[in-house]
């Protein structure tokens, strides 16, 4: 049976690494809407995640071989419990 929650998390990020700490020397957010999908009575939960990525320079591969400063992602995460 599928049995769909009516749950939404919206998730903000912010990080700032404008010393080069982690390699990138820029400020990015992130914003991240997920919502979950429970199946097989509870014990398989489906997770689809959309986010979008911002940064103050350009760090994000595009899809013709160039830099950009922002890109979009498509996630699916399964989680079973037993």
């Amino acid at each position: 049976s599928i049995r769909r929650q009516r749950q939404m998390c919206i998730r903000d990020r912010h990080f700032n690494d404008d010393n080069g700490v982690r390699y990138i020397a820029r400020t990015n957010n992130s914003l991240t809407l997920t919502t979950p999908i429970t199946l097989a009575d509870g014990h398989l939960i489906i997770k689809p995640e959309l986010r979008y990525d911002v940064s103050s320079g350009s760090i994000y591969l595009s899809n013709e071989g160039g830099i950009r400063r922002d890109q979009t992602t498509i996630g699916l995460a399964f989680i079973y419990k037993y």
